[in-house]
Protein backbone atom coordinates (compact mmCIF):
# COMPACT_ATOMS: atom_id res chain seq x y z
CA UNK A 1 0.00 0.00 0.00
CA UNK A 2 2.77 2.55 0.97
CA UNK A 3 3.78 2.40 -2.89
CA UNK A 4 0.57 3.14 -3.65
CA UNK A 5 0.52 5.94 -1.20
CA UNK A 6 3.30 7.29 -2.96
CA UNK A 7 2.11 7.27 -6.73
CA UNK A 8 -1.23 8.76 -5.86
CA UNK A 9 0.06 11.81 -3.71
CA UNK A 10 2.83 12.68 -6.00
CA UNK A 11 0.06 12.45 -9.08
CA UNK A 12 -2.41 15.14 -7.09
CA UNK A 13 0.30 16.94 -5.58
CA UNK A 14 1.86 17.91 -9.66
CA UNK A 15 -1.69 19.78 -9.63
CA UNK A 16 -3.16 20.57 -6.19
CA UNK A 17 -5.82 22.95 -7.36
CA UNK A 18 -7.55 20.60 -9.28
CA UNK A 19 -8.73 17.13 -9.22
CA UNK A 20 -6.56 14.98 -10.28
CA UNK A 21 -8.01 11.01 -11.11
CA UNK A 22 -6.67 7.95 -11.85
CA UNK A 23 -6.81 3.23 -11.60
CA UNK A 24 -5.85 0.80 -9.24
CA UNK A 25 -5.05 -2.02 -11.84
CA UNK A 26 -3.63 -5.65 -10.53
CA UNK A 27 -0.77 -6.76 -13.50
CA UNK A 28 1.03 -10.13 -13.04
CA UNK A 29 3.89 -7.63 -11.42
CA UNK A 30 1.52 -6.25 -8.59
CA UNK A 31 -1.02 -3.23 -7.79
CA UNK A 32 -0.37 -0.18 -9.73
CA UNK A 33 -1.70 3.05 -9.71
CA UNK A 34 -2.58 4.14 -13.21
CA UNK A 35 -2.70 8.59 -13.09
CA UNK A 36 -4.83 9.43 -15.95
CA UNK A 37 -6.24 12.68 -17.25
CA UNK A 38 -9.49 14.60 -15.75
CA UNK A 39 -11.38 15.35 -18.84
CA UNK A 40 -14.16 17.27 -16.38
CA UNK A 41 -15.37 20.52 -17.38
CA UNK A 42 -15.32 21.55 -13.53
CA UNK A 43 -11.88 20.36 -12.97
CA UNK A 44 -11.92 21.80 -9.14
CA UNK A 45 -14.63 20.28 -7.83
CA UNK A 46 -15.15 17.17 -10.13
CA UNK A 47 -13.18 14.51 -12.00
CA UNK A 48 -13.88 12.05 -15.08
CA UNK A 49 -12.03 9.88 -17.04
CA UNK A 50 -12.44 8.61 -20.42
CA UNK A 51 -13.81 5.52 -21.70
CA UNK A 52 -11.00 5.65 -24.11
CA UNK A 53 -8.63 6.01 -21.86
CA UNK A 54 -10.09 3.89 -19.02
CA UNK A 55 -9.91 0.75 -22.15
CA UNK A 56 -6.34 1.56 -22.90
CA UNK A 57 -5.04 1.23 -18.99
CA UNK A 58 -7.09 -1.58 -18.43
CA UNK A 59 -5.37 -3.92 -21.32
CA UNK A 60 -2.37 -3.84 -18.12
CA UNK A 61 -4.68 -5.84 -16.11
CA UNK A 62 -7.53 -6.25 -13.85
CA UNK A 63 -9.38 -2.91 -12.75
CA UNK A 64 -9.47 -2.75 -8.52
CA UNK A 65 -10.70 0.49 -8.05
CA UNK A 66 -10.37 4.30 -9.00
CA UNK A 67 -8.55 7.42 -6.89
CA UNK A 68 -9.09 11.33 -7.40
CA UNK A 69 -8.18 14.29 -5.14
CA UNK A 70 -9.78 16.80 -3.10
CA UNK A 71 -8.77 20.49 -3.37
CA UNK A 72 -9.83 20.74 0.69
CA UNK A 73 -10.76 18.19 3.56
CA UNK A 74 -14.09 17.10 2.24
CA UNK A 75 -15.35 13.51 2.20
CA UNK A 76 -16.71 10.96 -0.05
CA UNK A 77 -19.16 13.34 -2.06
CA UNK A 78 -22.74 11.55 -2.97
CA UNK A 79 -21.37 11.53 -6.58
CA UNK A 80 -18.22 9.21 -5.48
CA UNK A 81 -20.18 6.94 -3.30
CA UNK A 82 -22.89 6.21 -6.41
CA UNK A 83 -19.75 5.85 -9.21
CA UNK A 84 -18.42 3.20 -6.25
CA UNK A 85 -21.28 1.15 -5.63
CA UNK A 86 -22.46 1.43 -9.44
CA UNK A 87 -18.84 0.00 -10.80
CA UNK A 88 -18.55 -2.34 -7.65
CA UNK A 89 -15.02 -0.84 -7.62
CA UNK A 90 -13.25 0.49 -4.52
CA UNK A 91 -12.90 4.64 -4.67
CA UNK A 92 -9.80 5.96 -2.96
CA UNK A 93 -9.47 9.86 -1.89
CA UNK A 94 -6.58 12.05 -1.53
CA UNK A 95 -7.12 14.76 0.42
CA UNK A 96 -4.26 17.34 -0.52
CA UNK A 97 -4.41 19.63 2.56
CA UNK A 98 -4.24 16.74 4.98
CA UNK A 99 -2.25 13.69 2.91
CA UNK A 100 -4.63 11.29 3.93
CA UNK A 101 -5.83 8.54 1.76
CA UNK A 102 -9.09 7.35 2.68
CA UNK A 103 -10.90 4.26 1.13
CA UNK A 104 -14.41 3.59 0.59
CA UNK A 105 -15.56 -0.47 -0.70
CA UNK A 106 -19.20 -0.40 -1.96
CA UNK A 107 -21.76 -2.06 0.73
CA UNK A 108 -25.25 -1.12 -0.82
CA UNK A 109 -24.89 2.68 -0.01
CA UNK A 110 -27.62 4.92 -1.80
CA UNK A 111 -27.99 8.39 -2.15
CA UNK A 112 -30.51 9.94 0.06
CA UNK A 113 -33.80 11.07 -1.98
CA UNK A 114 -33.16 15.21 -1.09
CA UNK A 115 -30.36 16.94 -2.54
CA UNK A 116 -28.34 15.04 -5.43
CA UNK A 117 -26.39 16.78 -7.70
CA UNK A 118 -27.68 16.63 -10.96
CA UNK A 119 -25.07 14.08 -12.98
CA UNK A 120 -27.24 12.23 -16.51
CA UNK A 121 -27.25 8.82 -16.08
CA UNK A 122 -26.33 8.63 -12.51
CA UNK A 123 -27.93 11.28 -10.68
CA UNK A 124 -30.95 12.02 -12.56
CA UNK A 125 -35.01 12.33 -12.50
CA UNK A 126 -34.99 8.37 -13.68
CA UNK A 127 -32.04 7.19 -11.10
CA UNK A 128 -34.39 8.76 -8.55
CA UNK A 129 -37.68 6.99 -9.39
CA UNK A 130 -35.61 3.66 -9.80
CA UNK A 131 -34.25 4.13 -6.24
CA UNK A 132 -37.42 5.17 -4.93
CA UNK A 133 -39.38 2.34 -6.36
CA UNK A 134 -36.70 -0.27 -4.92
CA UNK A 135 -36.26 1.37 -1.37
CA UNK A 136 -40.28 2.04 -0.66
CA UNK A 137 -41.94 -0.31 -2.85
CA UNK A 138 -39.61 -2.93 -3.90
CA UNK A 139 -39.76 -2.76 -6.85
CA UNK A 140 -36.74 -3.19 -9.31
CA UNK A 141 -37.06 -0.95 -12.34
CA UNK A 142 -34.52 -1.90 -15.17
CA UNK A 143 -31.80 0.33 -15.91
CA UNK A 144 -32.81 3.47 -18.98
CA UNK A 145 -30.52 2.84 -22.07
CA UNK A 146 -31.26 6.43 -23.57
CA UNK A 147 -29.42 8.77 -24.97
CA UNK A 148 -31.12 11.50 -23.65
CA UNK A 149 -29.26 10.07 -19.88
CA UNK A 150 -26.10 11.08 -21.21
CA UNK A 151 -26.48 13.59 -24.04
CA UNK A 152 -24.11 16.67 -24.27
CA UNK A 153 -26.73 19.47 -24.34
CA UNK A 154 -30.20 19.52 -23.44
CA UNK A 155 -30.45 21.99 -26.02
CA UNK A 156 -34.32 21.09 -27.64
CA UNK A 157 -33.21 21.56 -31.23
CA UNK A 158 -29.94 19.21 -30.51
CA UNK A 159 -31.77 16.36 -29.16
CA UNK A 160 -33.05 14.90 -32.41
CA UNK A 161 -29.21 14.21 -32.99
CA UNK A 162 -28.93 12.13 -30.04
CA UNK A 163 -32.06 9.98 -30.71
CA UNK A 164 -34.77 12.26 -28.95
CA UNK A 165 -37.37 13.36 -31.18
CA UNK A 166 -39.59 16.58 -29.87
CA UNK A 167 -42.56 14.08 -30.01
CA UNK A 168 -40.95 11.24 -29.05
CA UNK A 169 -43.09 8.96 -26.89
CA UNK A 170 -39.88 6.59 -25.83
CA UNK A 171 -40.69 7.66 -21.89
CA UNK A 172 -44.62 6.96 -21.84
CA UNK A 173 -43.85 3.57 -24.01
CA UNK A 174 -40.30 2.44 -21.75
CA UNK A 175 -42.82 2.85 -18.56
CA UNK A 176 -45.73 1.25 -19.89
CA UNK A 177 -43.35 -1.69 -20.91
CA UNK A 178 -42.09 -2.07 -17.50
CA UNK A 179 -44.78 -2.99 -15.37
CA UNK A 180 -47.17 0.44 -15.43
CA UNK A 181 -50.16 1.36 -16.49
CA UNK A 182 -51.98 4.55 -17.38
CA UNK A 183 -54.66 6.64 -14.52
CA UNK A 184 -56.66 9.31 -14.51
CA UNK A 185 -56.39 9.55 -10.90
CA UNK A 186 -53.68 9.96 -8.72
CA UNK A 187 -52.17 8.71 -5.77
CA UNK A 188 -49.22 8.16 -3.56
CA UNK A 189 -46.42 6.24 -5.65
CA UNK A 190 -47.65 7.42 -9.03
CA UNK A 191 -45.50 8.53 -11.78
CA UNK A 192 -46.25 11.93 -13.76
CA UNK A 193 -44.41 12.20 -17.01
CA UNK A 194 -44.20 16.02 -18.30
CA UNK A 195 -42.80 18.00 -21.01
CA UNK A 196 -40.96 21.08 -20.94
CA UNK A 197 -41.04 24.26 -22.35
CA UNK A 198 -38.85 23.20 -24.56
CA UNK A 199 -39.33 19.55 -25.67
CA UNK A 200 -43.00 19.17 -26.59
CA UNK A 201 -42.57 15.31 -25.38
CA UNK A 202 -42.59 13.50 -22.29
CA UNK A 203 -38.82 14.08 -20.72
CA UNK A 204 -38.84 14.21 -17.35
CA UNK A 205 -40.37 11.90 -14.99
CA UNK A 206 -41.73 13.13 -11.37
CA UNK A 207 -42.94 10.99 -8.14
CA UNK A 208 -46.30 12.01 -6.39
CA UNK A 209 -45.46 12.05 -2.70
CA UNK A 210 -48.75 12.56 -1.76
CA UNK A 211 -51.09 16.07 -0.36
CA UNK A 212 -50.00 17.68 -3.23
CA UNK A 213 -46.46 17.09 -3.05
CA UNK A 214 -43.97 15.81 -6.00
CA UNK A 215 -40.61 14.71 -5.40
CA UNK A 216 -38.23 14.83 -8.35
CA UNK A 217 -34.45 15.80 -9.73
CA UNK A 218 -34.80 18.48 -11.92
CA UNK A 219 -31.91 19.22 -14.46
CA UNK A 220 -28.92 20.72 -13.36
CA UNK A 221 -30.43 20.96 -10.06
CA UNK A 222 -30.45 19.44 -6.57
CA UNK A 223 -33.22 16.82 -6.07
CA UNK A 224 -36.11 17.77 -4.16
CA UNK A 225 -39.79 17.77 -3.09
CA UNK A 226 -41.96 20.80 -4.34
CA UNK A 227 -45.66 21.49 -4.32
CA UNK A 228 -47.28 19.68 -7.40
CA UNK A 229 -48.78 22.81 -8.13
CA UNK A 230 -50.59 24.37 -12.25
CA UNK A 231 -46.93 25.14 -13.30
CA UNK A 232 -46.41 20.94 -13.46
CA UNK A 233 -50.23 20.08 -13.90
CA UNK A 234 -50.79 21.71 -17.27
CA UNK A 235 -47.15 19.71 -18.40
CA UNK A 236 -48.34 16.26 -17.34
CA UNK A 237 -48.55 14.07 -20.45
CA UNK A 238 -49.14 10.83 -18.32
CA UNK A 239 -50.27 9.74 -15.24
CA UNK A 240 -48.83 6.01 -14.59
CA UNK A 241 -49.22 3.26 -11.79
CA UNK A 242 -47.42 0.40 -10.86
CA UNK A 243 -48.98 -2.67 -11.28
CA UNK A 244 -48.15 -3.36 -7.83
CA UNK A 245 -50.09 -0.63 -6.56
CA UNK A 246 -53.59 -1.04 -8.57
Amino acid sequence: MDHLYAKIQNHCLENPAIESCGLIIETPNGIIAEPCKNISNFPKHHFLISSEEQREKEYKGKLLGFYHSHVDESDFSYLDKSVSEKTNLECFLYQIPTGKLLSYKPNGWRAPYLGRPFVPGIFDCYQLVKDYYKTELNVELPDLDHPFRFAPTQDAEELPKVGYSKKSTFLVDYFLSNGFQKVDDIQLNDILLIKTDRIDAAAHCLIYYGNDKILHHPGDKLSRIEQYNYFYQKRVVAKLRHCSQV
